[in-house]
């Protein structure tokens, strides 16, 4: 891009991905919502970091009044819980985190029934920004990771990972604390944004039934059947 001119020199060298056809504009520039997104790469929009309890997207093509229920709702949760001059507000941000956590409880396993998919059948694989999520969730496939040693001396070999640990969790579990147990790091930032997806084999349990990975060379993609993604809404 031309800065003084304020155009585009070039066309965009990526070809884009059929899943997302705004992808596919050779002259947009962060899928036309700069606003919201930047694109520094020039290849892919990474969010801006918009308020992660109103991030979930379903995988239906009509956001139902639920959701739209559960988006306005959120919003009004982010109100409360950064105002402290009300009295009694973390008593009621509590009662509202924990309404928001039920209400994407239940939109997911809604969304895993009409899958054919029980809960316990539902595993999550958490990342660290919202656009890879979505891209994961679109593309319907996880790029596996290399392998490396567990500070719990347990070896994890390359392939995808995910966990049964779902992005509704409360009792105590911490983003922080969720990040050292999959990731072996102190960072929140890892488990962030989620994508919820069906079990099927040959995903297996490693470390007990807390991880679960799916055979596969480094930097391979693994296909899943993808159910929602979007912010997680565990106590960071």
């Amino acid at each position: 891009m031309d800065p003084k001119a304020g155009r585009f020199t070039a066309m965009d060298s990526w070809k884009g991905r059929s899943s997302s056809p705004v992808t596919l504009n050779k002259y947009l520039y962060a899928d036309d919502d700069s606003v919201n997104l930047k694109d520094p790469s020039g290849h892919m929009s990474v969010g801006t970091l918009a308020p992660p309890s109103v991030a979930l997207t379903l995988s239906t093509t009509a956001i139902n009044a639920g959701f739209g229920a559960l988006t306005r709702f959120s919003v009004r949760l982010l109100l409360v819980a950064g105002t402290t001059a009300l009295g009694g507000s973390s008593q009621i941000s509590s009662a509202a985190t924990d309404k928001a956590r039920n209400q994407l409880k239940n939109d997911i396993l809604r969304k895993a029934l009409a899958l054919g998919a029980s809960a316990t059948q539902v595993l999550y694989h958490y990342t660290t920004d919202l656009a890879n999520a979505k891209s994961i969730f679109f593309d319907k496939e996880i790029i596996s990771s290399g392998g490396f040693r567990h500070s719990d001396g347990i070896y994890r070999p390359e392939g995808a990972y995910a966990t049964p640990l779902p992005p509704f969790l409360g009792g105590g579990m911490t983003q922080r604390e969720l990040a050292r147990r999959l990731f072996d790091t102190p960072g929140k930032g890892w488990v962030q944004f989620f994508v919820a997806f069906v079990k099927s084999p040959p995903w297996r349990p490693i470390a007990g039934d807390v991880e679960y990975y799916h055979p596969a060379p480094a930097g391979g993609g693994v296909p899943i059947v993808p159910i929602a993604y979007g912010a997680s809404l565990i106590s960071p």
